[in-house]
């Protein structure tokens, strides 16, 4: 009868209230979607990430544990975690990355937090119910508060005597209170200058650049050279009035009367260059080898060329066109004019990395090691030039390599030694590269 149907009504109405008062998704779609639409929003953030917040929606979604005061438990201690460490718990580059890190993986460890160390831990476990409650954690920071030491007393604290602290006690007549008027208790402050204008700053630089300018050009007025100088300066000589005449219209000169010497012809064989003499340009005294160094000679070989060798070094050819001098331990290997731009490319830092036969065991060896690698150019001649080290059998090689492109042909110059003396194969290749010619 009626007295059934009263508690049913109610039970209806308690469960359309609790429907009405529920503002969530109403299915695991909708709940995935406002999970993803979060993630865009918030972005990195690992105070507004706690694994109820950041886990995956399931087919039960609705059984997932809430998110409630615990969640806002998480966000106390990552705030803390950061503001005590310096950085946060989780890595924060990407948002995606961050939701499954929390819910995957430990916090990082609070090393630093001292004795905060434990609130901050139990405040980022992942399950909501293992984190503190707020009259937990309210115990637990106070307690802390209690026993925390008092600050250490600084340099500027200012002390009082004690009979001046203790009431009913006389006061010092000598420490009588001062009278301040009301205002503030320091001196007037000065007036804060106003910030130059940008038109001001650009007035004064204009006016220093045209004083400098003014500057220069009245030093340039004042010692300019005069006309003589001037002349001197272009290659213009004015000829002067008072000048003795020329060789050539003065024939009376007692040096070039016939006869006047017996000994002129001598004399004429054995002039010197006046002054004025014509020297020979520099391309002319370039042209020629400039003389080796002590310790090694100028050889002009048979193969087309000529270099500076050390003394006493002994000459074979080898395969492939190849000149060696040798004295047993460090080699010069010279190959003139074997290969062609027409076989090879014009590139001679390529033809030396990938093609130059006398590095063929460089490149077959798996740890090589090159270094110095240089490309120039020297009028029509280009050059390419590295070290290489590899190693030979039972000991470490070391090779300072050049080639030279000149006249279409490749030339190779190398110096090839033990790693041990790697010193002394640098100083012969450096003499031995530079004085490299090429016959004809």
């Amino acid at each position: 009868g009626p007295a059934r149907s009263a508690p049913a009504r109610t039970g209806e109405a308690r469960a359309g209230d609790a429907e009405r008062r529920y503002r969530g998704p109403d299915s695991a779609l909708a709940a995935e979607r406002a999970r993803q639409a979060r993630i865009t929003t918030v972005g990195a953030v690992t105070e507004r990430w706690a694994p109820e917040q950041a886990g995956p929606v399931y087919e039960h979604w609705r059984l997932a544990p809430p998110v409630g005061p615990p969640a806002d438990f998480w966000a106390l201690g990552a705030l803390l975690f950061r503001a005590v460490q310096g950085f946060p718990a989780y890595p924060e580059e990407s948002a995606a990355e961050l939701v499954q890190a929390v819910c995957a993986e430990q916090p990082a460890f609070a090393e630093d937090c001292g004795a905060l160390r434990p609130i901050v831990e139990s405040l980022l476990r992942q399950d909501p119910t293992e984190r503190p409650s707020a009259e937990a954690l309210r115990g637990w920071l106070r307690s802390l508060l209690r026993g925390a030491p008092e600050p250490d007393v600084g340099r500027r604290t200012v002390t009082a005597p004690p009979p001046a602290l203790e009431p009913g006690r006389p006061s010092d007549p000598r420490r009588l209170p001062i009278l301040r008027r009301r205002g503030e208790l320091v001196g007037p402050r000065r007036r804060p200058r106003g910030e130059r204008p940008p038109r001001r700053l650009g007035r004064v630089l204009l006016t220093l650049v045209l004083l400098g300018l003014a500057g220069a050009v009245a030093y340039v007025l004042a010692f300019a050279p005069g006309e003589r100088d001037a002349n001197d300066a272009t290659g213009e000589r004015t000829p002067d009035v008072d000048a003795p005449p020329d060789d050539a219209e003065n024939p009376d000169r007692p040096g070039d009367v016939e006869g006047a010497n017996p000994g002129d012809g001598e004399d004429e064989a054995t002039v010197e260059p006046t002054e004025g003499a014509t020297q020979p340009s520099p391309n002319e005294q370039d042209s020629q080898p400039a003389p080796p160094p002590e310790g090694f000679e100028l050889v002009d070989d048979a193969a087309g060329f000529a270099l500076a060798v050390p003394a006493d070094w002994q000459r074979t050819e080898g395969e492939q066109g190849r000149i060696v001098y040798s004295d047993g331990e460090v080699e010069i290997l010279v190959v003139p004019g074997r290969d062609s731009v027409a076989d090879f490319g014009d590139t001679p830092m390529e033809y030396q990395l990938t093609e130059q036969p006398e590095l063929a065991d460089f490149r077959a060896y798996q740890f090589r090691d090159q270094t110095g690698l240089i490309e120039t150019r020297v009028g029509e001649v280009q050059m390419a030039e590295g070290v290489f080290g590899w190693r030979d059998g039972d000991r470490d090689v070391v090779a300072f390599n050049r080639v030279l492109l000149i006249a279409g042909d490749y030339h190779v110059v190398q110096v090839l030694g033990p790693e041990d003396l790697r010193d002394r194969v640098a100083d012969i290749y450096d003499v031995t590269a530079e004085s490299y010619r090429r016959a004809g």
